[in-house]
């Protein structure tokens, strides 16, 4: 008898912990943000940059991310209150992607586990992350290209 709780209690376990992990590898965009987003089914997959807003070391990283990938569509989640200063940011880096402003930090809520160590993302069209990072360099870059050429 007690062979079979054992064997009960790995099933739960390793069944609660394939939820887990099954759960984390998606990103979860409110209605208002996926609204934005669906302009973009079209396109297989999606780069996904969550920042500061005043942070102007995450608009060099947004520029650089657009020159390298200038065909995959860009979206820039914000978590400042300014939309001036986010605009004027994007402005000067001639961004051509969709900017998006968590205000509410209902993005940041429900994306908390991943937010934690990374800011970049590529994501299909289910919002499933395929690469995530925590910055921009050279190690990224390649996951990237390795994504999308799958």
């Amino acid at each position: 008898m007690n062979k079979i709780y054992l064997v009960i209690i790995i099933i739960f376990t390793i069944s609660e912990s394939c939820y887990k992990n099954h759960s984390s590898g998606k990103l979860y965009f409110p209605k208002v943000m996926q609204y934005e987003l669906s302009i973009l089914r079209s396109n297989r997959n999606i780069i996904v940059y969550y920042h500061p807003g005043d942070c102007s070391f995450c608009y060099g990283s947004i520029l650089a991310i657009s020159k390298e990938f200038p065909e995959i569509p860009i979206v820039s989640i914000s978590a400042s209150k300014d939309h001036k200063l986010v605009n004027y940011y994007l402005e000067q880096i001639s961004f051509k992607g969709i900017s998006l402003i968590d205000s509410t930090s209902l993005f940041l809520q429900k994306n908390q586990k991943a937010l934690n160590f990374n800011k970049l993302f590529l994501i299909d069209l289910q919002y499933n992350i395929k690469v995530a990072s925590e910055y921009f360099d050279k190690n990224s870059k390649a996951k990237l290209i390795r994504a999308i050429a799958y």
